[in-house]
């Protein structure tokens, strides 16, 4: 966990650096995400949904849903890693959630 906490610390400042030039990031192209094969393109298409919607979230929305879904971190886990109360780490979660589920929602209707 201790590693975890340098290279978040190292992350945030890059991040804290790099807004300042948010309009040079690219969205993701559909070709960014490989397709299953079999399928029409639509795993494909919401894969690079949920990718720009996260592009387009606060850091720490974007951490938490990372840190459980792609790591498959528990509360506890989340908890540990970021020097957080439990409660904490489960109001982030839920927050985080309903950010990315507004995103995409706007994204849909544009």
């Amino acid at each position: 966990m201790w590693l975890y906490r340098i290279a978040r610390a190292q992350a945030a400042r890059a991040q804290r650096a790099a807004i300042v030039d948010r309009e040079r990031l690219v969205p993701l192209d559909e070709h960014d995400v490989p397709a299953d094969e079999g399928t029409d393109g639509e795993t494909a298409e919401t894969a690079a949904e949920v990718h720009h919607a996260l592009a387009q979230l606060h850091a720490s929305h974007r951490e938490v849903l990372t840190l459980h879904y792609l790591q498959d971190l528990t509360l506890e886990e989340m908890a540990a890693a970021l020097d957080r109360p439990v409660g904490t780490m489960k109001s982030r979660l839920f927050e985080a959630r309903r950010a990315l589920r507004r995103v995409l929602k706007d994204t849909r209707h544009e």
